[in-house]
C-alpha cells in the first residue's frame, strides 16, 4: 500500500475534515481514505460509462466475424481525425 503526505493544507480544510471523521466514527486518517475511494470509484466509474457509449457510438457486437480490435480502433481514428480536420 502507498503513503502520502499532504503539505501546506489550509486549516480550515483540517478541522472540517476532523468534524467530518468524528461525525462517521472514524479515525481522520479513515475518513481522507474514504474520501479518497469514492473519488477513485467514481472516476473509473465515469471511465466505464464513457467506454460503454463508446461501444455503443460504434456499434460493435461480440458476434463471429465481427470488427476486429485493430478495426475498431481504426474507425476510432478515423472519426476523431475528421473531427479534427474540420476545425
Amino acid at each position: 500500500m502507498a503513503t502520502i503526505s499532504v503539505r501546506q493544507l489550509d486549516d480550515h480544510v483540517l478541522e472540517v475534515l476532523k468534524a467530518r471523521a468524528a461525525g462517521n466514527h472514524r479515525s481522520l486518517e479513515g475518513e481522507v481514505r474514504n474520501i479518497l475511494e469514492s473519488v477513485a470509484a467514481a472516476d473509473m466509474a465515469a471511465q466505464r460509462k464513457s467506454f460503454l457509449a463508446l461501444v455503443d457510438k460504434v456499434g460493435w457486437k461480440a458476434r463471429p466475424g465481427g470488427p476486429t480490435s485493430a478495426e475498431l480502433i481504426r474507425k476510432n481514428r478515423e472519426q476523431h481525425l475528421r473531427k479534427f480536420r474540420k476545425r
